[in-house]
Order: structure tokens, then C-alpha cells, then sequence
């Protein structure tokens, strides 16, 4: 399925919003620019879980949605569950 620019914008700014680093985010929001729709949903993915920023579920839930749009692997994303706050 097609891309989500909107969700992709929408999890840039969650992203940001819980800590991740503005280097981090000017090359997801680059990546977008660029339609390169993985690379910027993977920067995301990658660097939260790298730097160990802590995730609420509404962001994992976003993260989930849009790989399951993209019919990605589970093994693409599931690993951010570690950062996944306590309730």
C-alpha cells in the first residue's frame, strides 16, 4: 500500500516530542522530503530504539500501524517494544 506522508509527519513529531534528537529528526523529515518513505520510517524506528528513548503505547501503536499498512515483517519493528514505558 502507499505511503502515509500524514503519519509519517505524525510520528516525526511524536518522535521528537519524547526526546529524539534533533539530528535524528532533520534526517527523518529529509528522508520524507525525499519520498524515501522507509528510510524515514527506519531513522525513527532505529535511532528511538538505539538511544533508548522511552515510548508510550500510542506511539508503538503508530509505529505498528503503518508497518502493518506497509505489510512490513513484525522483526522490522517489534524490537521497540523495549522501550515500551511502564503503565
Amino acid at each position: 500500500m502507499k505511503p502515509d506522508k500524514k503519519s509519517l509527519n505524525h510520528l516525526i513529531e511524536k518522535a521528537a516530542e519524547l526526546g529524539l534528537s534533533e539530528q535524528d529528526i532533520k534526517h527523518a523529515k529529509e528522508f520524507l522530503e525525499y519520498d524515501e518513505y522507509f528510510l524515514c520510517f527506519d531513522q525513527i524506528v532505529t535511532q528511538m530504539y538505539e538511544y533508548d528513548v522511552l515510548i508510550d503505547h500510542s506511539f508503538y501503536d503508530s509505529v505498528e500501524s503503518i508497518a502493518k499498512n506497509w505489510k512490513l515483517d513484525e522483526k522490522e519493528y517489534s524490537y521497540l517494544k523495549q522501550n515500551l514505558r511502564a503503565k
